[in-house]
């Protein structure tokens, strides 16, 4: 989490600053990101920047935080418009959040956030290089991100109308909302695959793999 002196700054300053931080995480996994770079590019000194954030993670979870805010919050949205129907709900958000990913203005941020993800899980071995402040940082950020993905999976769980699901208990309804949330990144990042090798990539055919998906999920697939 940024400092109170990163707050501080005028608008302007803290606007370069983040526009330079998503040109790096955009063009290098958060472990190859450069900060000298993010400097220059924001044209700061480097004791500055040490004194908005702890290191590179600390930025970068700053940035993750306030990419997925826009999507969590339309998610809320797709459960209040379909009145509570879970995998109605699913396909309208990962209409929207799949133009996001592939055509929106964080797109390439998405693609790193994406092909990169397991970083978090692979990193271990590199905890003894961050400083003590990176690693309280990274610390606060993980029990951060559990306590808000808590907080929002209660919201939906009170929001969805649970006579259309077969779930009979808070536990099975999490499988299932972690069932779909797989289904989601499964899908984008089969786009990538995609995208990488077919010229005809199209976003609407994920759209439609994505809804086969969920119908499968719904009505069963044997005959």
């Amino acid at each position: 989490m940024p400092t109170t002196t990163f707050f501080r700054l005028d608008q302007e300053k803290q606007d370069k600053i983040i526009q330079a931080a998503k040109k790096e995480f955009t063009e290098a996994p958060i472990n190859e990101a450069s900060i000298a770079k993010i400097i220059k590019e924001a044209d700061i000194p480097r004791g500055s920047f040490y004194q908005y954030f702890s290191g590179k993670e600390d930025l970068f979870y700053y940035l993750f935080d306030r990419v997925r805010k826009g999507p969590e919050d339309y998610l809320f949205e797709c459960l209040e418009s379909e009145k509570g129907d879970l995998l109605e709900a699913f396909k309208k958000f990962f209409d929207y959040f799949v133009k996001e990913v592939f055509e929106g203005e964080e797109t390439l941020f998405f693609k790193n956030i994406f092909l990169h993800m397991t970083y978090h899980n692979s990193s271990r071995a590199l905890l003894n290089e961050l400083s003590e402040k990176e690693q309280e940082a990274r610390k606060n950020h993980i029990e951060n991100h559990r306590k808000g993905s808590k907080e929002a999976f209660q919201r939906i769980y009170q929001m969805v109308n649970h006579e259309l699901l077969k779930t009979t208990s808070e536990r099975e309804f999490k499988m299932l909302f972690r069932q779909l949330c797989t289904m989601i990144s499964n899908t984008i990042n089969e786009g990538y695959r995609i995208k990488k090798c077919d010229k005809k990539f199209s976003v609407e055919q994920l759209i439609q793999d994505f809804n086969l998906k969920i119908d499968w999920l719904k009505n069963g697939v044997a005959n």
